[in-house]
């Protein structure tokens, strides 16, 4: 007897370790019909259901395991816990025509690294045939195509590390439902520099403590040829593995509207906010465009009640800008974790000087903490020179009326 039908007799027989997973088609529309062996979205086996209905697989694999199979005008399926190595009868169920599809992977995740940058993976589902779609979560780090059933993961190529999920979805047609499946996609290697995506790859890999400081300087130019200096304002300021940035000057930008939308004095609700995070955040490089993130920022609209907002552009709060609040509610200083910015503690951001009685109003940057007097004002910052006095204030101001923007964005390390 040759070696192969020797292994054939020992595994059906039961020497390999492993389990056998029976069952029988009493269907008969579904002879000749591809049977499948599923875990989860991997494909383990499967084979084509012969005249008898009779099939049997042998896998090693244990936990819940599904055996299913399509007609084209229905789907039967059935599930089977498997433990100990032994052999499992399933019952099939679902002889009926319905719009469901399964879908399967070959993989669910993939890694990028030095030596890999693409991969492939061939997707399966039941029903009919229909159009397969991609689409990547994270450009910055996969891109992905499809041609026919192979979806092709590619590393973005511009250096950042981060992560990505590429979905991919078998349109609905007339008789079945749309039914999509998640490839999971990790890149841990990329470039460590003072660049953009390389400040990005510097927060996620927890080194910005040690490699950035505060005060450090970044010039960008807008794409309408204007110049803006940002600095680092704050390290891990609100939360871990963080870098806040701040304009070094308060004149850099035109003066624009502030006005809010109704009788909301909130800056989310506001003119401003709708510059800052649309027009303004349009004409800043595409590098740094793809490196921000969202900030949530919780303030005070009374001495007893914070609200939040999430915002890629932002203001400060009148507490980061002086350690304390003055014309903001209390309130403001019981938020978790709020405190000075060190480039203001230090007494890098060049704001409007103002003398004794003397405000400059228009001069002056918006905060987006509300004002104690109501919901009319919002509080607005200067520098205050007096004498030997030289420190930072605030004031508030009627809602509305033109200022000048003062954008603040952060990068951080993605949950």
């Amino acid at each position: 007897m040759s070696f192969a039908k020797y292994a054939q007799f020992y595994k059906d027989n039961g020497f390999f370790a492993g389990s056998k997973i029976k069952t029988t088609i009493t269907d008969t529309s579904f002879i000749g019909a591809e049977l499948v062996l599923s875990k989860g979205n991997k494909v383990i086996r499967s084979t084509t259901i012969p005249a008898s209905g009779a099939v049997e697989f042998f896998t090693d694999e244990s936990g819940t395991l599904t055996l299913s199979a399509n007609n084209g005008n229905s789907t039967i399926s059935g599930t089977v816990e498997v433990g100990a190595y032994a052999t499992y009868n399933v019952n099939m169920s679902g002889m009926v025509s319905d719009r469901n599809r399964q879908i399967f992977a070959t993989k669910d995740e993939i890694e990028f690294d030095n030596e890999t940058t693409s991969d492939t993976v061939t997707i399966s589902y039941t029903g009919d045939v229909a159009n397969i779609s991609v689409s990547s979560s994270n450009t910055n780090v996969a891109t992905a195509t499809v041609n026919k059933n192979v979806v092709t993961v590619s590393d973005a190529g511009k250096g950042l590390k981060g992560t990505s999920d590429v979905t991919v979805t078998v349109a609905q047609t007339d008789e079945y439902n749309a039914k999509s499946v998640t490839i999971h996609v990790t890149k841990d290697n990329g470039r460590i520099d003072k660049s953009w995506y390389g400040l990005k790859n510097i927060v996620e890999s927890g080194l910005e403590s040690e490699m950035c400081e505060v005060g450090e300087e970044y010039p960008v130019t807008l794409s309408n040829g204007k110049t803006i200096t940002f600095i680092i304002g704050a390290i891990d300021h609100d939360y871990d593995h963080q870098i806040i940035f701040v304009p070094k000057r308060y004149d850099y930008l035109d003066k624009i509207p502030f006005n809010r939308s109704g009788n909301m004095n909130r800056y989310e609700n506001s003119s401003l906010c709708e510059y800052l995070n649309g027009t303004f955040f349009n004409m800043l490089p595409a590098d740094m465009q793809g490196v921000i993130s969202p900030r949530r920022i919780e303030y005070a609209i009374s001495y007893t009640t914070l609200v939040s907002y999430s915002k890629k552009v932002w203001l400060p709060r009148e507490y980061e800008i002086l350690g304390t609040t003055d014309e903001a509610y209390s309130k403001e200083r019981e938020i978790y974790k709020i405190k000075k910015f060190p480039c203001f503690a230090d007494d890098l951001i060049t704001l409007y000087e103002t003398y004794q009685s003397t405000y400059g109003e228009s001069e002056t940057i918006p905060t987006c903490s509300p004002s104690d007097d109501g919901d009319y004002y919002f509080v607005n910052a200067f520098r205050y020179v007096s004498g030997q006095v030289d420190r930072y204030e605030t004031y508030h101001k009627m809602g509305g009326g033109d200022v000048r923007p003062f954008p603040c964005f952060h990068i951080i390390k993605e949950a």
